[in-house]
């Protein structure tokens, strides 16, 4: 057993729930810092031994300063989710002396880079293929646009609230869009890809600048949140994906630890949507798939001699359980086929026969999560502008 402490910072989801599980076999001291309120996923997972809320997350940044100052033994902190990743981005320095962190060299980098405009012009230095694109405000010109579009906010210039992306149809959907704009927010404007599937390929850097990738996960069913719910997992890397540019794209801005990038392919082309530049939410379907990279990593950041394998074992299908289930009610998939799927799969989002309690409660919780997640996907853009308002 290694000796460094391991806190897992983050929201109490399926994203946790995953690592908590990876981490939970390997007789290791972890400490889950919880950022919000309980939804009983990763704080019910059997393997979450500590546990720790905190209503914020300059809360749980007090948190770390305060506990955490062995110098010689540092401990070893993976976030799970942009919020938290922006905040150690924006404090590395602070941190550093007393934690192993993903990131940039560069305090304050991470956070300029997860701007969607500098992130594509980045990429496409790389060899990546990018959608047609171009900065957006509220108040920009709508002429001359090709239909259909898609909307994203890029770095959020005033507080955390924002749509992730709205598709645009016609001219009078993005004039209605623009209504509901932060002025203080950048946003860009992209060519809409017919995705035949979503393509994720997620992996690390070591600090010696090798770049580690898993395999490749090809998401072709989606739930009613927009979030993918089944596919199939494979250890090669297409070259359409451009490996190359991967690490290339990492060596230029320095960057050391977990990350994904994410693809939309259409017709061969692998056209490069972004680099979530943290532990991927779906780190927990590849380890199903044979490979646990959280664990690597951390090995990897204390020089750990170890044989924790990196890459998935031959082609594997992965389903969300509980959310895929609304594609037999829109008549997307057959009560039969569904079935055929879920035995087929290999990996599961909730599902664990050695730590069930998480899976029995997202069960519990499923309508209501579809409803909501349904709603929140249909209305956030209304939602956000009017919470905009209220603060």
């Amino acid at each position: 057993m290694i000796e460094n402490k391991i806190i897992i910072w983050g929201a109490d989801n399926s994203h946790a729930l995953g690592v908590i599980r990876q981490l939970g076999k390997s007789n290791l001291d972890v400490l889950f810092l919880v950022n919000g309120r309980s939804n009983g996923y990763a704080s019910k997972s059997k393997y979450c031994k500590k546990i720790v809320f905190l209503s914020n997350v300059e809360k749980g940044f007090n948190y770390l300063l305060s506990n955490y100052k062995d110098k010689s033994n540092k401990a070893i902190l993976l976030l799970m989710g942009d919020e938290v990743a922006e905040v150690v981005d924006k404090n590395r320095e602070k941190l550093l002396p007393y934690f192993f962190l993903s990131g940039t060299s560069e305090q304050g980098l991470l956070s300029k880079i997860d701007d969607k405009n500098i992130m594509s012009e980045i990429a496409k230095r790389h060899g990546f293929t990018i959608p047609k694109s171009v900065e957006f405000k509220w108040n920009s010109r709508v002429d001359n646009i090709e239909y259909p579009c898609i909307v994203k906010p890029t770095a959020l210039a005033t507080g955390r609230l924002d749509f992730k992306s709205h598709i645009c149809w016609s001219e009078n959907d993005l004039i209605k869009m623009t209504k509901l704009m932060n002025h203080g927010n950048k946003y860009i404007l992209q060519q809409y890809i017919p995705k035949e599937y979503d393509l994720f390929i997620t992996g690390y850097r070591k600090k010696n600048g090798e770049v580690v990738l898993a395999g490749t996960y090809y998401k072709d069913r989606w739930s009613d949140d927009g979030g993918a719910s089944h596919g199939y997992i494979v250890p090669d890397i297409p070259e359409y994906t451009n490996p190359k540019g991967i690490e290339s794209f990492l060596r230029e801005i320095d960057y050391y630890g977990l990350f994904s990038v994410e693809y939309g392919l259409y017709k061969g082309v692998a056209y490069f949507y972004e680099f979530n530049l943290r532990n991927d939410g779906t780190s927990h379907i590849f380890y199903q798939c044979g490979a646990n990279l959280p664990l690597s990593w951390i090995y990897d950041c204390i020089d750990y001699e170890n044989n924790v394998p990196i890459k998935v074992e031959g082609k594997k299908y992965a389903i969300n359980e509980v959310l895929d289930q609304i594609n037999i009610v829109r008549g997307k998939v057959s009560r039969k086929q569904w079935e055929k799927d879920r035995l087929e799969a290999s990996a599961f989002y909730f599902y664990d026969p050695e730590d069930l309690v998480p899976w029995k409660v997202a069960k519990r919780t499923a309508w209501f999560n579809r409803a909501f997640r349904s709603f929140l996907l249909k209305y956030r853009p209304l939602i956000v502008y009017w919470l905009d308002k209220l603060k």
